[in-house]
C-alpha cells in the first residue's frame, strides 16, 4: 500500500513539475507577445497623427476642387458635398418686401450679407 502512495506522490511530483515548466515556457511566451504588442502600438501611434495629416490635406483639397466644380460629388464611402453662395438680408424678407413697394426708402435700411458657397466631405 505505501509502494502504491509512493508512486503516486511520484506522479504528482512529476506533473507539478511539468505544470512549472509549463508555466514558465507560457510566460515567457506572453511576455514576447506583450512586448511586440507595445512596439506595435508605438508604431500605431507614431503613424496615426501622419495619416491624419493626410487626411486632413486630402480633404481640403477635395473641399477646394468641389468648389471650383460647383455641385456635390458621391463617390465610394464618402461624398463632397456643396453649397452654393447666397446672400442673405437681417430684416424679415417677406414682411418688409411688401412695405419697401410703397415706401422704396426703407432698402436703404436693409442689410444684405453675402454666403459663400461651402463644401464638405462626409462619411456615408
Amino acid at each position: 500500500m505505501s509502494e502504491d502512495i509512493i508512486n503516486k506522490l511520484r506522479e504528482l511530483a512529476d506533473l507539478e513539475a511539468e505544470l512549472s515548466e509549463e508555466v514558465v515556457y507560457y510566460q515567457d511566451e506572453v511576455d514576447k507577445c506583450a512586448a511586440e504588442l507595445r512596439q506595435a502600438q508605438l508604431r500605431l501611434e507614431a503613424r496615426c497623427p501622419e495619416l491624419r495629416s493626410d487626411i486632413d490635406d486630402l480633404k481640403e483639397e477635395i473641399i477646394q476642387a468641389t468648389l471650383l466644380h460647383g455641385a456635390s460629388v458621391k463617390g465610394p464611402g464618402f461624398t463632397a458635398k456643396y453649397r452654393s453662395a447666397y446672400d442673405t438680408t437681417s430684416y424679415d424678407a417677406k414682411a418688409m418686401k411688401g412695405y419697401a413697394l410703397v415706401h422704396p426708402e426703407i432698402q436703404a435700411l436693409a442689410k444684405t450679407s453675402h454666403v459663400e458657397a461651402k463644401a464638405s466631405v462626409v462619411k456615408q
